[in-house]
């Protein structure tokens, strides 16, 4: 099923802020002294923020037809064609840097470029510009935790309040489910670099994957017959009837009351 823009601009907001992050924590690592990198890269957003605000303040209408519709979880394509609309202007807005100021744009990476070229093209500046705003704001909030994060040092990568609760002697089974729904084509239409699809999946549930997940994974391919069925589909496929059932249950409970 392809993607709606909605969860095409909610992926390029993933993308990108992790890209800001990236670049923030990576000045501050390489910095000796830390404090002054800190106070640099806080100047540094800052610095896109306010070309950003200069720039929503030419489009103020649209930008807070945008922000109330998004925020409220409106549909993307129609905010859009209402912008084209009644702001047509806006189309075109970017943010409007001073060539005195020291402060540059952190520019998309790959796959946020991959990412917006799947938006009509006259869209494509809006977009970019909403994206480079929410993501700034998010990133703003972290930078005074960002020393903290360094000094203990935690992972840089955005945490998820999920966790795979399967075996954890058995990361095979995680490897299976999404081998099976990437295939099934219910991830990505089936397209794209299964592994990287299974790591990336693996660091929203927190699961440790290992450097040998490949390798049990085929090999537990190799040893099985023609007709092997893995348990962890039979979990899934019992535990779910079983739900059916209590929700049957419970309709007809609620029924004769």
């Amino acid at each position: 099923m392809e993607k709606d823009l909605n969860q095409r601009f909610d992926e390029l907001l993933r993308l990108y802020t992790r890209t800001l992050e990236n670049t923030c924590l990576n000045q501050l690592k390489k910095a000796k002294n830390k404090g002054f990198a800190h106070d640099k890269v806080l100047n540094q957003i800052n610095g896109i923020t306010r070309f950003h605000n200069a720039a929503i303040s030419k489009h103020n209408k649209a930008f807070q037809f945008f922000y109330e519709k998004y925020s409220s979880g409106e549909d993307l394509e129609k905010i859009i064609t209402k912008i084209k609309a009644d702001f047509p202007e806006s189309l075109k807005i970017v943010p409007e840097i001073d060539p005195r100021e020291n402060v540059e744009l952190i520019l998309f990476g790959k796959e946020e470029n991959a990412l917006l070229n799947e938006f009509p093209a006259k869209t494509q500046n809006l977009i970019k510009f909403f994206v480079g705003y929410f993501s700034l704001e998010e990133i703003r909030k972290r930078i005074p935790g960002y020393l903290d994060q360094i000094k203990t040092g935690e992972n840089s990568s955005v945490k998820y309040p999920f966790k795979w609760t399967g075996d954890k002697d058995n990361k095979n089974e995680f490897v299976q489910v999404i081998y099976g729904l990437h295939k099934a084509g219910l991830i990505n239409e089936g397209k794209g670099e299964i592994t990287k699809i299974v790591e990336a999946i693996a660091t929203v549930f927190d699961v440790k994957l290992g450097e040998n997940w490949q390798s049990n994974h085929s090999a537990s391919i190799h040893r099985a017959n023609s007709d092997y069925q893995p348990l962890i589909f039979r979990k899934i496929r019992e535990a779910y009837q079983q739900y059916i059932g209590n929700q049957i249950e419970n309709k007809k409970k609620n029924k004769n009351k």
